[in-house]
């Protein structure tokens, strides 16, 4: 490795070291995860390493700007995670083969059933099982 390279990587691990738990801790006050937090404050110095800024001057004052932005972002994406998620009707609970063997079951029974009965009973029946009142039935017949 060259001279300037090496330099650059002691200088990296400095920062990294001078920084990093205050930078974890400055991004948990946001978004209250340890993890989370841990894993934005890597995302910065991934970041830095990758592209840094041009000017180096004041690269902690970059660092902390960068992580609280990722911070803030995270919550915002959250917040409307949350929102979408909240809105979607829940999806009813998946059957067990067991159930669905005797809901089919059920269901051959009641056709054999309606089958069975005149077609006048059987409207009767399915119209009332699907709500409706008698003065709705009596007029659909």
């Amino acid at each position: 490795m060259t001279k300037a390279i090496e330099e650059q990587d002691r200088s990296f691990e400095a920062l990294f070291a001078a920084h990093y738990h205050h930078l974890a801790r400055s991004i948990y006050r946001v978004v209250g995860d340890t993890g989370y937090a841990e894993e934005l404050a890597s995302e910065v110095f991934c970041k830095l390493h990758r592209n840094p800024p041009a000017f180096r001057r004041n690269l902690a004052g970059w660092l902390y700007r960068t992580g609280l932005r990722l911070a803030l972002d995270g919550l915002k994406m959250r917040k409307r995670r949350t929102h979408y998620e909240g809105s979607i009707e829940a999806s009813a609970p998946v059957e067990t083969p067991e159930q669905e063997l005797a809901r089919r079951q059920e269901q051959a029974r009641v056709r054999e059933v309606l089958g069975a009965l005149k077609p006048d009973s059987a409207l009767l029946l399915i119209l009332r099982s699907e709500g409706f009142t008698l003065r709705e039935v009596a007029a659909a017949r």
